[in-house]
């Protein structure tokens, strides 16, 4: 049995009632697979003693505020301080000890002393008796002149004359119940479920249901890499017997999650192969894309009103240069916003439709979808100037006409419906539609080709792997597919990742796209932004506001900045000037009614959600300033803050932040009391980041530092693959390993059909892979 098949109800352990699985439930915690998979975020070692002595040479030497210490300890003796809170923690009045807090006296064996201040704990003067010996952990510091010590859990030694050692948990990796003598695991937790909770269950599922685990990795991988069975793996992942059997477990793990997500992409680049073997390739290769004067896309060169920048041209010659081959090309082309990368999409399909191919255009949203479509009718209406000019008439001279190699593109999404979807639907499957740009509503079973050879998706992360071979599935035969993304990967992970891709990157910005400029502005100090912001106003041009929310939220976010509440805020700063809103709750006739407002310069200032985080080209936008902009990631920041700066001007980017907030939903345990939370260190990071760098690739690789891989690796990009331990960039060495496994492991038995590969095999077909027995 494998550990994916331990479909167990957690509520079959004990301890865990119904309230528990609920709670366990917003953990993604339902079968005891979930459970074993749950794996510890930190770990405390408390199998060697430290001492109180050694915690105060430490404070007192060192320069931290506090330390921590687990020993064996005395309980000297009891007294009681003031505590205005001891009333509210439910005493009686007539306690004697109401309006105070039990304070402990202990001693260590070298003789130094220590407070435990056990604030509305007064109940553990009958277990902590003088003369009585304890275990005892938490973090000291020096306060009034003594070590004291606030939050501590501890255990009674039933026994005075037991030496403090190791106990049960680190001898033998399994858990006694016991903090002491063991490597201490912490999970991550909810609300409702406590650490000592996740322990007691980990250690039933691991005694009731681990002995019947089989290994889902081959064991000749096992022993080549010094690996742990999966049982012992997940023993000591939980409950490790010791330092190095942890990191062997951690290891072990780490590989096998890698591993799995290796063969799916492997198998993916394989299956790739084989298809071009069983479909002809035929008419899917172009002699000579890019030569001579009358060719079209020489042509569309010409009539741009700018130079191509060096990586633009060398990225064109890549996607050029694979329409030449006998394999159709799968690209992945990388480039920070504002790099150029959508001209270069659009020239490099004006081969594909001069021969009278159809080429596709997809994006995530309908907003960047028209705006790509807005790109390529504006391209096709400078070449008909061109050729009108007589500038073309190499070109004109030819049979081929205007009309014929281009024609207008057409526009399709969710919201295109009615007789309009019909008649581009039936231009498309006669092959009279060239190019089709749209969303999702691509994957459409009622969407057909006649003749699709060319595939450009934009924005490629947003949508799975599936998605994309749903839509080349579509093709009579193999497609040229070019992925495209503002969001750089670092080269090293993504020659990884995208094994089964070549990987272009447009390194350079186009010489007109100036430096963006930006500030941090913390919340309330707005005028001098304001006052910036007019005098751009004043000079012609526009800006954006972004919000976090539409209206008022109902779930403790009242304190947000919204865009209703900016509408009026806005109107009254900038009177002179017209304002129009854009949020994903409007109908998309509505939204596209205010962007057009927006790029004719009819309103002069746009308040607006993320959705105009990608695709939104308006040269003549020279602010953008996002409210609350602790709350979105560093990736996202990076890509509004590319909203401005794309004409002759520089840009200006505002990121207001706040810097405390009033928790009043009681997220922080206060019960909604209105206590204050500062801005994150990790906020912090991002926005320091963003202020000092402008490469998007430096970011990138920031943004993989500072988050992880997050949905980079998840199950949209790999496949099917779910990763609960392994991470990015710490375990790229891992990741390099189980490629180099994976490929050898395919080459050998493509079909995992030899016995030692059996548990390989069955976790893929269980993740929905389709395997052949050939």
């Amino acid at each position: 049995m494998l550990l994916k098949d331990l479909r167990q109800n957690v509520a079959q352990l004990k301890g865990l009632g119904a309230k528990a699985c609920q709670n366990l439930d917003r953990l993604h915690i339902n079968h005891i697979s979930d459970l074993l998979r749950h794996y510890p975020g930190r770990y405390l070692d408390h199998q060697e003693p430290v001492t109180l002595e050694q915690v105060c040479q430490k404070l007192q030497t060192g320069s931290e505020g506090e330390s921590y210490c687990h020993c064996l300890v005395r309980v000297v003796e009891h007294s009681y301080i003031p505590w205005r809170g001891g009333y509210s923690a439910g005493m009686r009045r007539q306690d004697p000890h109401a309006g105070q807090a039990l304070k402990v006296l202990i001693e260590d064996g070298s003789g130094v002393r220590a407070s435990l201040l056990c604030f509305g704990r007064n109940f553990l003067a009958s277990q902590l008796e003088p003369e009585s010996e304890i275990l005892v952990a938490g973090k000291f510091r020096l306060r009034y002149a003594e070590l004291q010590c606030s939050s501590f859990v501890h255990e009674v030694v039933p026994d005075p004359d037991r030496p403090y050692k190791p106990a049960l948990a680190a001898e033998s990796g399994g858990y006694n119940g016991s903090e002491f003598g063991c490597i201490l695991p912490f999970y991550p937790l909810t609300q409702g479920i406590s650490q000592k909770q996740l322990r007691s269950a980990v250690a039933q599922a691991l005694q009731h249901f681990s002995f019947s685990l089989e290994d889902e990795l081959p064991k000749n991988l096992q022993d080549r890499h010094g690996l742990l069975s999966k049982k012992e793996a997940l023993r000591h992942i939980h409950f490790p017997g010791g330092k190095e059997l942890l990191g062997q477990a951690h290891r072990s793990l780490v590989y096998e999650e890698l591993l799995i997500l290796m063969l799916l992409i492997q198998r993916r680049r394989l299956q790739q192969h084989r298809e071009l073997q069983n479909r002809p390739p035929a008419g899917f290769r172009l002699e000579k894309p890019d030569e001579g004067p009358g060719s079209l896309l020489q042509q569309a060169k010409a009539c741009l009103p700018f130079a191509l920048s060096e990586g633009q041209q060398s990225v064109l010659k890549d996607v050029l240069g694979s329409f030449t081959l006998d394999v159709p090309m799968n690209r992945l082309l990388q480039g920070d916003v504002g790099s150029g990368k959508t001209i270069v999409a659009l020239l490099s399909a004006l081969p594909w439709l001069e021969t009278g191919a159809q080429v596709v255009l997809m994006a995530p949203t309908e907003i960047l979808a028209r705006q790509l479509q807005q790109n390529f009718e504006q391209l096709r209406e400078s070449l008909e100037q061109y050729w009108q000019q007589g500038d073309g008439q190499n070109f004109m001279e030819t049979e081929v006409r205007a009309g014929q190699s281009l024609g207008r593109s057409a526009f399709l999404s969710g919201s295109v419906s009615g007789a309009k979807r019909k008649e581009i639907l039936h231009r498309l499957r006669s092959g009279e539609l060239r190019l089709l740009v749209g969303t999702h509503a691509l994957f459409s079973q009622a969407v057909e080709f006649a003749n699709l050879r060319y595939i450009i998706v934009d924005e490629q992360h947003r949508f799975g792997v599936e998605q994309r071979l749903a839509l080349k599935h579509k093709a009579p035969h193999p497609p040229h597919v070019l992925l495209m993304s503002a969001t750089p990967i670092p080269r090293t992970l993504a020659l990884t990742l995208y094994g089964d891709l070549d990987i272009s990157s447009i390194l350079s910005m186009p010489e007109q796209r100036k430096p963006i400029t930006t500030h941090l502005v913390r919340l309330g100090n707005d005028e001098k932004m304001y006052h910036f912001i007019r005098q751009e106003l004043e000079a012609g041009r526009q800006a954006y506001f972004i919000c976090p929310l539409i209206g008022d939220s109902e779930d403790g976010e009242s304190q947000l900045r919204n865009i209703e509440q900016m509408a009026l805020e806005l109107g009254q700063v900038f009177s002179r000037y017209r304002l129009g809103k854009v949020h994903g709750q409007m109908a998309q006739k509505e939204k596209d009614g205010v962007m057009d407002a927006f790029r004719a310069k009819e309103t002069q200032i746009l308040l607006a959600t993320t959705v105009v985080e990608v695709g939104v080209d308006v040269p003549n936008a020279s602010v953008i300033v996002v409210e609350h902009a602790e709350r979105f990631g560093l990736a996202q920041l990076h890509q509004l803050r590319g909203r401005v700066g794309r004409g002759g001007d520089r840009g200006y980017c505002f990121l207001v932040y706040q810097d405390e907030v009033s928790d009043a939903s009681g997220s922080d345990g206060t019960g909604g009391t209105g206590a204050k939370k500062g801005l994150t260190a990790l906020a912090k990071e991002r926005l320091l980041t963003l202020k000092s760098l402008s490469d998007g690739f430096a970011i990138a690789e920031k943004d993989l530092e500072l988050r992880g891989p997050g949905d980079l690796l998840g199950a949209e990009q790999s496949g099917s693959a779910e990763l609960h331990i392994a991470k990015i960039p710490e375990d790229l060495e891992l990741l390099e390993r189980a490629r180099l496994d994976a490929v050898e492991l395919l080459d050998a038995d493509y079909a995992l059909l030899q016995p030692a590969n059996q548990g390989l095999r069955r976790v893929l077909i269980g993740m929905g892979q389709e395997i052949l027995d050939a």
